[in-house]
């Protein structure tokens, strides 16, 4: 079995404002008292039913903690504690806690103002799913100070994320869509977030079971997996596009997490190739050549691309709203590519959304086994934008991740050599005219903000790289300089 609390994502408290929470001191409840309120989570010391959560600090220890307290947890509640190294009080609670059924989900330490799950080495926002926000903000007047060495926060519950896989599987098998027993095999934490399983049940069929880190991703579930059933459904889209797209089973959610049920594909991440250059370059080339036939195959001739104003502003405004900044260049961005749209009309066509390396499996030979993550997918979308973002993210294996570098750098009129004779290749495949080339590189910008949103606004250096580095660059341009740099791009 594996060790499910080591992809650090555990499943927190349950979605509600009124709490029964135990605190292990009066000061503890003091100190944190506001905190829980500035969060609007209304609690009770008494509770008329089980605990939601039992908060200890140090002092607490088997003459303060009663086996009765701890065996009046919830069971969907959770424990969390300070924890010392050097402490023997500690040993005793653990005692306690494995008394009750409760499993370890996690051990974290305070990098500046967010934690770090020790067994994985990188930064979780506390919580993932719940109403402990105000921990991260509150760990110093806890007393966890940053690199104190011996101390961490511990979590446990009733309800880890073990225990939560486990139901989640007994309630596809009860469903009928896996047949039981089912053996759980690799984990794979992603940079999204999210969590993908590999299980296979007792017929010896294999699926990937994918945990959703962020709810947002959960409204557009069943709007995407109507849309690649629409995909796999239709009668011109050939073998080499339905045979590597993995079927969508179920899009759902368990105890308010999202998560996804699909087959599983095979294959392996074209990234584990990319340090070998020639295997590299080949393996570009077969998933651009993948992409022109999907674009080609699922083109709607008989609508051309517009591009909506409220759409350009509502993006534009959102970010310049972060930084109290005035948005001034929405109305002429839109009048722009409207413009070029109409004088070189393309057609829409089926988009992956997050065609990158990480999402395309491939076999030895470099062919292409299996697309994968099509969260962000849209099923009419400008043409182009998929082989954009994989020639954009291609050097982000080697070193800081930041293709929107290479992005500005193509939006200023620069565009390395071997990836602008390829997207010239593409534009001539797919029958675009080469003076659009700018314009799609503007809604690939536009499109990459408004479905990244809360990754941008959570991380400043994403946010100065993605949008405010380039829309500057825009903002101090005229319409005239656009025009220029798309007869510059057309040319090269």
């Amino acid at each position: 079995m594996v060790d499910l609390q080591k992809t650090g994502w555990p499943i927190f408290l349950p979605d509600k404002k009124d709490l029964n929470i135990y605190f292990s001191t009066a000061s503890l409840q003091v100190l944190l008292s506001d905190s829980l309120q500035k969060q609007d989570i209304a609690f009770q010391t008494e509770p008329t039913s089980k605990w939601d959560c039992i908060l200890l600090d140090e002092t607490a220890g088997s003459t303060t903690l009663s086996q009765d307290v701890i065996g009046n947890l919830n069971p969907d509640g959770m424990i969390i504690s300070i924890e010392n190294s050097t402490n023997t009080k500690d040993k005793d609670i653990r005692q306690k806690f494995s008394k009750i059924g409760a499993e370890y989900v996690s051990s974290l330490n305070v990098e500046g103002e967010a934690l770090v799950d020790t067994g994985m080495e990188w930064v979780i926002q506390i919580p993932r799913t719940g109403k402990l926000d105000f921990l991260r903000s509150e760990l110093k007047k806890l007393g966890l100070k940053q690199n104190a060495g011996t101390q961490s926060l511990a979590i446990w519950s009733l309800d880890s994320t073990r225990i939560w896989i486990n139901r989640l599987i007994d309630s596809l098998i009860n469903q009928g869509l896996l047949r039981g027993p089912v053996a759980i095999g690799r984990v794979d934490k992603m940079r999204t977030g999210n969590t993908i399983i590999q299980i296979k049940d007792a017929s010896e069929c294999r699926f990937a079971l994918k945990v959703l880190d962020s709810k947002s991703q959960q409204a557009d579930d069943s709007s995407k997996f109507e849309s690649l059933c629409r995909l796999l459904e239709r009668q011109n889209v050939p073998a080499e596009i339905k045979g590597v797209i993995p079927r969508m089973i179920q899009a759902s959610d368990y105890k308010g997490v999202p998560y996804q049920l699909e087959t599983w594909t095979e294959g392996r991440p074209a990234s584990a190739y990319f340090y070998y250059p020639k295997r590299r370059e080949a393996i570009i080339d077969k998933a651009v050549d993948w992409s022109i036939l999907l674009q080609d195959d699922t083109r709607i001739e008989s609508e051309n691309c517009r591009l909506d104003l409220s759409f350009v502003q509502k993006v534009l405004s959102f970010y310049c709203e972060q930084k109290e900044q005035k948005e001034t260049l929405s109305q002429t961005l839109h009048d722009f590519v409207e413009t070029q749209l109409s004088r070189f009309p393309c057609k829409p066509n089926f988009f992956h959304g997050d065609y990158w390396v990480a999402n395309i499996l491939v076999d030895e030979s470099n062919k292409i086994r299996g697309v994968v993550d099509w969260e962000y997918s849209q099923e009419q979308s400008f043409p182009m934008l998929d082989i954009f973002h994989l020639l954009f993210h291609r050097k982000t294996l080697f070193g800081k991740f930041s293709p929107w570098g290479e992005l500005e750098l193509a939006l200023g009129g620069k565009i390395e050599a071997r990836n602008h004779q390829r997207i010239f290749n593409s534009l001539d495949r797919l029958g675009i005219d080469r003076s659009l080339l700018f314009c799609l590189l503007v809604v690939y910008w536009l499109i990459y903000l408004d479905t990244r949103y809360e990754i941008m606004i959570g991380n400043s250096g994403w946010y100065e790289s993605a949008f405010l580095h380039i829309y500057t660059m825009l903002a101090n341009q005229s319409d005239h300089d656009w025009y220029r740099i798309s007869q510059k791009l057309s040319q090269s």
